[in-house]
């Protein structure tokens, strides 16, 4: 969903809120939403 998000609206600022961090081979927050603004 992600990637379609972007592909849809590639100038939009995109914001994650998460409790938990995910860094997994597969999967992970920073790849899909970018790098931290504040923890």
């Amino acid at each position: 969903m992600a990637k379609n998000m972007r592909d849809e609206l590639p100038n939009a600022a995109f914001l994650g809120f998460t409790g938990t961090t995910i860094d997994k081979k597969d999967k992970s927050t920073i790849r899909t939403f970018g790098s931290y603004i504040d923890s």
